[in-house]
């Protein structure tokens, strides 16, 4: 059996036709904004869904359904977008009445960060496991939970957003509208402007030379290769990042008892230089029981573990 995963982006929505295995039989993309209303999108995605199961040859009755994954607030018991941040004109959509209306296969809507906490849970790095907690770190930081095998969505469809938990009394305003959530303090964009900030008191940095008069063009990507080529001002962002995340996550460990905690994500690309003091601060911060029984592993799926996510999530409820 075969499933469709569609993994919307602020920018691309990504889809996949993906066996019960695991494997993506094919794979596609299309610009999100181009197709901004979201009927004509669901008619894009439709057309592609075809187009990918044309190309494999795969037959309808070997179609098990489709999973959506948005980065937003989401109702998944009625399938109804509540609130996308990134898109303009989609709150209050209902997409699966706007999928049942074209297609007769069960269609599962649900925040893109849950789909890829069940994408690492039942394919990657959280295989095997029965409670893990999914972090992906990029402009924000989302994470799912999964506790005892089972999605977490909490009592208003809103439970995981680890993003957001204060990690200090004060500290920097988030977009939220909150204060000091460790998004604030990891999210990639914080992370740049925290790095321009210390220019004035550590000279002689790389980076402030390199992009002299164009600081706005300095992405986590270039901090991680000059911490890479031992600059001090890039080793201490990535030293305070990991510290400020391991925090979080020790209350998350001391609250959850997780066997396994799974990060991805453009800023976990910077690896050890953010790997490294996570688990330094985790360690040091988590009630002995936890301290040398919680692993702290990189995510397995990539870019993948949105759309791995949607289809299981099909497989699993449709029981194909």
């Amino acid at each position: 059996m075969f499933a469709a995963g569609i993994d919307i982006g602020g920018t691309y929505t990504k889809v996949a036709i993906i066996s019960k295995k695991g494997k993506i039989a094919a794979r596609s993309l299309f610009e999100t904004k181009k197709f901004g209303r979201f009927d004509l999108w669901v008619d894009k995605s439709l057309s592609v869904i075809k187009a990918l199961m044309e190309l494999r040859n795969i037959k309808r009755n070997e179609f098990a359904g489709i999973g959506v994954g948005a980065p937003g607030h989401i109702d998944s018991v009625n399938g109804v977008i509540l609130a996308l941040v990134n898109i303009k004109g989609w709150n209050d959509v209902n997409l699966l009445d706007e999928f049942r209306m074209r297609i007769n296969v069960p269609v599962f809507v649900d925040n893109d960060a849950n789909m890829m906490a069940l994408g690492e849970y039942a394919y990657g790095a959280a295989r095997g496991t029965r409670n893990a907690v999914c972090i992906t770190l990029g402009t924000g930081v989302g994470s799912g939970l999964i506790l005892e095998g089972k999605l977490y969505r909490g009592s208003f469809m809103a439970g995981g957003e680890m993003g957001h938990m204060p990690i200090n009394v004060n500290g920097p305003a988030c977009a939220c509208g909150g204060k000091a959530c460790v998004e604030a303090y990891v999210g990639n964009k914080y992370i740049v402007r925290r790095l321009i900030r210390l220019f004035g008191r550590h000279p002689g940095s790389v980076l402030e030379k390199k992009f002299k008069g164009r600081f706005g063009e300095i992405t986590p990507k270039d901090i991680a290769m000059a911490a890479n080529k031992k600059d001090k001002l890039a080793l201490k962002i990535w030293e305070d990042t990991g510290k400020y995340l391991g925090v979080c996550l020790a209350g998350v460990v001391n609250l959850l008892d997780p066997e396994i905690i799974v990060i991805g994500g453009g800023v976990a690309k910077a690896g050890k230089l953010v790997f490294n003091p996570v688990k330094k601060t985790v360690r040091q911060r988590v009630m002995q029981v936890y301290r040398h029984r919680v692993k702290i592993v990189p995510a397995l799926l990539g870019n993948d573990g949105g759309i791995m996510g949607c289809a299981w999530q099909v497989f699993e409820k449709g029981r194909a």
